[in-house]
């Protein structure tokens, strides 16, 4: 898994570590690219998820998409 977060803002991503084996960098836009292996989406998400507006899965594209649809289930709430 891919998340992107701008640098500025990353400092519970990054200083907080998810797992041993994540890799991190810096992009030319200034985004903090993380990459963590995962197995069970579940517990991620609810981590993604915990961060708002401020983090993006950027793929794989099937995380994405179940990361989209649990943001957009709980938008409908508050319609």
């Amino acid at each position: 898994m891919w998340l992107a977060k701008s640098v500025a803002d990353c400092f519970c991503i990054s200083y907080f570590p998810w797992c041993r084996e994540q890799r991190s960098r810096t992009d030319a836009k200034g985004n903090y690219l993380l990459e963590v292996p995962y197995v069970e989406s579940n517990e991620l998400i609810l981590d993604v998820l915990r961060h708002g507006p401020d983090i993006e899965v950027l793929r794989p594209t099937g995380l994405r998409r179940k990361v989209k649809e649990q943001v957009e289930k709980m938008a409908a709430i508050y319609r």
